[in-house]
C-alpha cells in the first residue's frame, strides 16, 4: 500500500506517514508480525506495543481478530492505545491455535478481573473521579483527547494482562 520497504523505525514511521496523507486519518495501527504492532496518532510519538504471542501455530485470522478487538474496544470507549493493546492480546491468543480461531471471552474477562478493581469506590479512586474536570469534558468528548490530563487516557497499566493470561 505504502511502497515503503520496512527496516526499521524510521521507515516504519515513513510508512505512517504515507498512511496518514493518503487517507487523511487521525491514527494508524500496524501490525509487524513477531515484532507486535505500532499505533501512530498526529502529533504524539509512536506507541510500539511488543508481541505478546507465546508460540505460534497459525496467523490465520490474526489480522480480522486485531481489527474486530479493536473496533469493539473503540466502541465500548477505550482509548486507541488501550484497543491497540487489547487487540494485540487477542492476536497473541488466536496465533497460538491451530486453524481459524477465536479468543475465549472468558480467559480476557478473567484477566481483567485479576488486574483491576472494578468495585465503583475502586474505579472512582483509581480513576481520581471525584476532580472537578468534568465541565471542560462537557463538550467534544471525553475519550481519546490529548488536551486534558483525564486519568482513564493512561495506560499505565497496559502490560499487566499479560502475565495475568499466561
Amino acid at each position: 500500500f505504502t511502497g515503503v520497504p520496512i527496516r526499521d523505525e524510521d521507515d516504519l514511521a515513513a510508512a505512517a506517514s504515507v498512511i496518514f496523507d493518503h487517507l487523511e486519518c487521525r491514527a494508524t495501527l500496524i501490525t509487524r508480525g513477531e515484532h507486535g504492532m505500532s499505533l501512530f496518532e498526529r502529533d504524539r510519538p509512536p506507541y510500539h506495543i511488543p508481541t505478546w504471542a507465546r508460540e505460534v501455530f497459525d496467523v490465520t485470522g490474526a489480522g480480522d481478530t486485531v481489527i474486530a478487538t479493536a473496533a469493539l474496544a473503540l466502541a465500548a470507549g477505550a482509548s486507541l492505545p488501550r484497543a491497540a493493546e487489547l487487540a494485540n492480546r487477542a492476536a497473541g491468543i488466536v496465533v497460538g491455535k491451530l486453524g481459524t480461531a477465536t479468543v475465549d471471552p472468558e480467559a480476557i474477562a478473567s484477566a481483567v478481573n485479576d488486574i483491576f478493581d472494578l468495585r465503583p469506590a475502586a474505579i472512582i479512586r483509581d480513576l481520581d473521579l471525584r476532580r472537578p474536570i468534568y465541565q471542560k469534558t462537557a463538550a467534544y468528548g471525553h475519550f481519546g483527547r490529548d488536551d486534558q490530563e483525564l486519568s482513564w487516557e493512561n495506560a499505565s497499566r497496559g502490560d499487566e494482562p499479560e502475565a495475568a493470561l499466561r
